[in-house]
């Protein structure tokens, strides 16, 4: 099915598929696949290929071991032994009712399941305004914006 999507070019699907590959994960590999089939549209399969490139980023300045992929709620995570990272993709993020439900549920969801002192991490591309800032601290998820720019540093 990855392989047949209309949307995902075989540039798409070798980066996609190198990038996987590379990261040493240990497990996760499928679910994201399937997840990536439902991309209907050339700007899905960027942002798949995007998530990609990020979680790699994210590794590639860390000395993690036995990461794996995680998708909750058609999201993808990084599950790094007792954290999680969260890669997302956002130009500019400001605190809202449905972002503010979806951050509440996601928190929940992975507390509840791994534990309160599960670390989250949110890893965007942009920046937030001060409020998504403070309600984000308020939830104990450490924010990293710009996170492209962290090449070389020690996260």
């Amino acid at each position: 099915a990855f392989q047949g999507n209309a949307w995902i070019s075989p540039r798409h699907e070798t980066t996609i598929v190198h990038m996987l590959e590379y990261q040493g994960l240990t497990g996760g590999i499928t679910d994201f696949l399937q997840l990536a089939t439902t991309a209907s549209s050339e700007e899905e399969a960027f942002f798949f290929q995007n998530i990609v490139e990020l979680t790699q980023h994210y590794l590639s300045n860390t000395v993690e071991s036995s990461t794996e992929l995680v998708i909750h709620d058609n999201f993808t995570l990084l599950r790094v032994r007792k954290h999680f990272v969260f890669p997302l993709l956002v130009d500019n993020g400001y605190w809202s009712e449905f972002g503010a439900k979806l951050i509440n549920q996601f928190e929940s969801d992975i507390r509840s399941k791994y534990g309160q002192d599960v670390q989250i991490l949110l890893w965007i591309t942009g920046e937030v305004s001060n409020r998504a800032k403070k309600e984000l601290k308020a939830r104990k998820i450490i924010l990293v914006e710009h996170a492209f720019s962290t090449i070389g540093k020690n996260i």
